[in-house]
């Protein structure tokens, strides 16, 4: 696949995470360190 679309795709999923981060306090802090190194893992 090409890194733009993956990096497009990962960033929209990333937004729709954090967003519902910020909906849940208690799934916020560890859910972005999820969203980081899943973010890391791509890149």
């Amino acid at each position: 696949m090409n890194k733009a679309i993956v990096s497009t795709i990962a960033f929209g999923a990333g937004m729709v995470a954090y967003r519902y981060a910020q909906k849940n306090d208690l799934l916020s802090r560890q859910g972005m360190k999820k969203i980081q190194r899943k973010a890391k893992a791509i890149f």
